[in-house]
């Protein structure tokens, strides 16, 4: 187990590998300068990326997408060897590169069977299970995952059909519903209410907590008109914002598709979701903390709701403090000499009550 230092605080951590039909790895992954881990509540970036030497223990227990990968320790997670790169280079070393991610990101190479998956009014979390049943169901495809907590209190309606990926509708339902699911160490699946969240106890604020803050422009995805066209058997429509003649920003349009949209209800529903979210300009931000206060008290996770302490500035003044999801944390680790962790964060700013 490797043990990294920041100030007055230590972070247990220690990759193994194994076969993915196991519940437990076989062999400590060691032979190592560095690691980058992300965690994620959306399936674009939850990942883990190492490089080891061609000839260690470890590099023989290493067979493309059938190793998985556990992260032990005190932020357990596991994941699924997704690409596996070798080099020789012109020093005579053998490098073997491989990338990892989450069984979630796994429902991006499923499909909907026959019968598709139909639900009027459920609970977004027995949508999820259901929908992982339904590929786990499939010749060859159980993974391994169970259900743990599921019921998130919120209901929505479904129709999804025979070859549709997996991945994306669970992530168009999640930022419909204002959910997110995970699939922990233990291979459980878990989904949640981002309104249950609750904000940290203590606020993230810049040389405090935090070392650097940086704010991504809202404006690039702003809109106050959508176009979305369905399947031949749908009308294309637009949803626009009742305020748009006055607004001083003027008209911004932008366009989806939606080719298994086979419902006119279905088409104008996506429509007018995708205005609420274009229409809000809502910030998102990136944070690297100070490393030992994040593993001594914040361990700030996926899923969890904070407040930002924005400091004043007259190109973008905040007041009050915005309040965001926490979309994705990063994990650089070093473990060359006394070891080294460089935490980052990616936040998403919540709409004002």
């Amino acid at each position: 187990m490797a043990r990294i230092i920041a100030g007055d605080q230590s972070f247990n951590i220690e990759p193994s590998i194994g076969p993915s039909s196991g519940s437990t790895p076989i062999q400590p992954v060691t032979s190592f300068g560095s690691a980058t881990a992300s965690l994620a509540v959306t399936l674009a970036g939850a990942s883990v990326t190492l490089v080891v030497l061609g000839g260690a223990p470890e590099a023989a227990v290493v067979d493309e997408l059938v190793t998985d990968l556990w992260l032990l320790g005190d932020f357990p997670m596991r994941y699924r060897l997704w690409a596996v790169w070798q080099d020789f280079d012109s020093q005579g070393d053998d490098r073997v590169s491989f990338q990892a991610v989450t069984y979630e990101r796994l429902m991006n190479r499923r499909l909907f069977g026959a019968g598709g998956l139909l639900a009027s009014a459920v609970d977004v979390g027995t949508i999820v299970w259901d929908a992982i049943q339904h590929t786990q169901a499939k010749p060859g495809g159980d993974l391994g995952i169970t259900a743990g907590n599921i019921v998130t209190g919120v209901t929505t309606s479904i129709d999804w059909l025979p070859g549709q990926n997996i991945g994306s509708v669970l992530e168009e339902m999640m930022n419909a519903t204002n959910c997110y699911w995970v699939i922990d160490s233990e291979l459980q699946l878990h989904v949640y209410s981002r309104d249950a969240a609750v904000p940290i106890v203590e606020p993230l604020m810049w040389g405090i907590n935090v070392h650097e803050m940086q704010r991504a422009s809202a404006g690039v995805g702003f809109a106050n008109s959508v176009f979305a066209s369905g399947s031949a058997a749908t009308v294309p429509v637009f949803s626009t914002h009742p305020d748009i003649a006055t607004d001083p920003r003027g008209l911004w349009e932008t366009a989806i598709a939606r080719p298994n949209d086979f419902t006119q209800a279905y088409l104008q529903e996506a429509a007018d979701g995708e205005l609420a979210i274009s229409y809000l300009g809502l910030s998102h931000w990136n944070v690297t903390y100070v490393t030992e206060h994040w593993i001594g008290a914040s361990r700030i996770s996926p899923g969890d709701r904070a407040v930002l302490v924005v400091p004043s500035s007259l190109a973008g003044p905040a007041s009050p403090p915005p309040t965001v999801n926490v979309e994705c944390v990063s994990m650089t680790m070093s473990f060359t000499g006394d070891g080294a962790l460089e935490i980052g964060a990616v936040f998403n700013e919540l709409p004002a009550d």
